[in-house]
């Protein structure tokens, strides 16, 4: 059960006049958090989003079997990891003329604005022969990247996320609604509690970095082993 949307015990006129006079208690719950020192997400951003910002969809017709470029779909950003799951089926070939070039550098924030709306990833290194799907937007934070992505991975977004989304029947389109989403700031000692923060997610990060590396380097060797010991 969600800590953060309820249906207000009284509902005055106004409230019913502003739902188009409905009575149904699901158009009158509200989202809330206690506390009101508060920022909106785009106030994180160095600029207004604009189109550079959102990927480009290429067209199933330029998907091909191997290439030097691929193309990045929400599938490789999931709420049990920080960094982008780059597997056959997340980070698709395809034609290099095709290719719009993105440069995706470390550190960089990717946020799905569809389908698995809200996910949210930080690269864990620069990816030059990447491009985002459409449904990807890549956020231009330069201070506090770390505490709002720990902010952003928290169910105080996510379900703030869901609440202000349209319901849709097959799949959901949150647009650029995630940059009027609040994050909850520090109301004492503020810079203090913000680096204590961004230290841990920074460790996250580093520790799932280093899980990615070690996954990679045992794989082969696994392999090896059981190759090189077989018997007729």
């Amino acid at each position: 059960m969600s800590n953060y949307i309820h249906t207000p015990k009284t509902i005055s006129y106004n409230d019913i006049v502003k739902c188009d006079f409905s009575l149904s208690s699901s158009r009158h719950k509200k989202f809330e958090i206690a506390n009101q020192n508060c920022k909106l997400v785009k106030e994180f951003l160095t600029h207004t989003l604009s189109r550079k910002d959102l990927g480009v969809e290429v067209g199933s017709a330029n998907y091909i079997g191997q290439s030097s470029h691929y193309f990045l779909r929400t599938k490789a950003l999931q709420d049990h990891s920080y960094l982008p799951e780059i597997t056959p089926e997340t980070a698709l070939p395809i034609m290099p003329n095709s290719f719009v070039k993105m440069n995706l550098k470390a550190g960089d924030l990717i946020i799905s604005k569809d389908s698995n709306i809200g996910e949210i990833v930080i690269l864990d290194k620069d990816y030059p022969n990447v491009m985002l799907s459409g449904a990807l937007y890549k956020l231009p934070v330069s201070q506090y990247k770390y505490y709002l992505l720990a902010m952003m991975k928290h169910a105080i977004f996510r379900e703030q996320l869901d609440f202000i989304v349209p319901k849709g029947a097959t799949i959901r389109h949150a647009k650029t609604l995630f940059l009027d989403c609040e994050i909850p700031m520090p109301n004492e000692n503020s810079e203090n509690v913000i680096q204590f923060v961004e230290n841990l997610t920074q460790a996250i990060v580093n520790k799932q970095r280093l899980i990615k590396e070690r996954h990679r380097a045992i794989l082969p060797l696994i392999e090896k082993e059981l190759l090189d010991n077989q018997k007729r």
